[in-house]
């Protein structure tokens, strides 16, 4: 559901979409991408113990993954998607979020032959589950 609240929050996010208009793809972008994009992942959950059922509240590991063919561009698109996910909580697209923590940015998976530049974001999302 993490996932759902990600996308939520960055299509509603003029600051990132002014850069990447629709292009923003759950664990991998479509053949028809063009630069500049982003493709974020859920990259596993940990709940949180509970003695009398399901876990209430799980903690959430996110990836998120700016693609450019420029790297000003690339740092430009990072910096409007921490600002846009960074300490942000809520309930978005039905999925209650206690918090989004950024954790940590680097540059992975460059091209310079193709021109690609990609920086890749972690998060820790807190999310309360509706386990009623």
């Amino acid at each position: 559901m993490t996932g759902l609240a990600i996308y939520h929050i960055l299509t509603n996010a003029s600051d990132v979409t002014d850069i990447v208009g629709s292009q923003i793809f759950p664990d991998m972008a479509t053949q028809q991408a063009v630069y500049p994009f982003i493709v974020y992942e859920v990259s596993g959950t940990i709940p949180s113990d509970t003695k009398d059922g399901p876990s209430k509240l799980d903690e959430v590991s996110v990836n998120v993954m700016c693609y450019s063919n420029s790297y000003a561009q690339a740092q430009e698109l990072a910096s409007k998607v921490r600002i846009a996910l960074d300490r942000t909580k809520g309930t978005f697209a039905g999925v209650e979020i206690q918090s989004i923590q950024f954790t940590n940015q680097f540059s992975t998976a460059m091209s310079f032959e193709k021109k690609v530049y990609v920086l890749e974001q972690n998060y820790d999302v807190r999310e309360v589950r509706n386990v009623s």
